[in-house]
């Protein structure tokens, strides 16, 4: 009796132990399981950095460039590169990557109301009145403003019809700086933006060059408007810059700030692009196509 009561009780033991064994073993690999979906969809949430799109240059076509005029900045290039970002509900492009992996990016579309350069004629977009209502009242609009940082803008004077070169033309720009939250899309931004390899100087990017060049191949030039669109860069001549833009000519114009050009019109106004930097430590998710824009997780 006593050897069958022992072995009922060695059975029982081998049979529990062994169902505790498989009932570890499940759980382990259950575990195991979720921490793998765990760790996937963290990588998932994490998405993309600003060193990962660095990482996706070109060296043909549409794409992303290392800047080769000011070093450690990319640029995009091309007649429609993927470079789409959700920002404010609204579609905008991303311009460059800056040296301190900040996102320079420029509206897709331009605001409703065309405005004046400046109301009072001054030859210089720092206090400007477009200025000064792009980072007042045109900045209070915005529902990201945690995303925006201040950021450098050249805005230097350009002499009209001369035959300066992009670096010549980048140097001009920066011996005045703009820093604040919004300006607008310089002139050697525009040129560089141009995928044709003709776009090598100032003359290439004015409307009375035939062809013009620079806005061949360029995403930055607005086909979707007809029209002027301001510019950053003014000259020494009273007059600032805009992309012009109608069936005939294409291009860069110099046009005057503040002239009457029809008697019912107060001041010449045309359409802007506004354009501001994006904090450096954001994340983004999408493939920056217009139908699947890049959006900052």
């Amino acid at each position: 009796m006593r050897r069958r009561k022992r072995r009922k009780q060695r059975k029982i033991i081998i049979i529990s132990s062994l169902t505790l064994l498989f009932i570890m073993t499940v759980g382990y690999a259950a575990f195991q399981t979720n921490i793998n979906i765990t760790a996937k969809g963290n990588i998932l949430e994490k998405g993309i950095t600003i060193n990962d799109l660095k990482k996706l240059t070109v060296t043909s076509g549409d794409g992303l460039y290392k800047d080769t005029y000011e070093t450690g900045r990319y640029i995009y290039k091309g007649a429609n590169p993927e470079n789409y970002i959700l920002f404010n509900n609204e579609l905008w492009r991303i311009i460059s990557i800056e040296i301190d992996s900040t996102l320079k990016i420029i509206k897709n579309e331009p605001l409703e109301n065309a405005m004046a350069y400046d109301t009072n004629g001054q030859n210089s977009f720092t206090n400007s009145t477009l200025s000064i209502y792009l980072n007042s009242g045109y900045y209070e609009t915005l529902i990201e403003k945690d995303k925006i940082v201040a950021g450098n803008f050249y805005s230097g004077i350009l002499e009209p019809y001369t035959d300066k070169s992009i670096t010549q033309i980048i140097n001009l720009e920066k011996q005045e700086i703009f820093n604040d939250k919004i300006g607008l899309l310089s002139f050697s931004e525009y040129m560089k933006g141009s995928n044709n390899n003709e776009c090598k100087s100032f003359v290439d990017a004015r409307v009375t060059t035939p062809n013009s060049p620079c806005h061949e191949d360029n995403y930055l030039h607005n086909l979707n408007y007809r029209g002027g669109i301001w510019l950053l860069n003014s000259s020494s001549t009273s007059r600032a810059y805009c992309m012009w833009n109608q069936i005939d000519p294409f291009g860069i114009s110099l046009i005057e700030k503040n002239t009457v050009f029809h008697p019912d019109d107060n001041l010449l106004k045309f359409k802007v692009q506004p354009v501001l930097f994006l904090v450096y430590n954001i994340t983004l998710k999408g493939k920056g196509t217009e139908t699947n824009p890049y959006i900052i997780n």
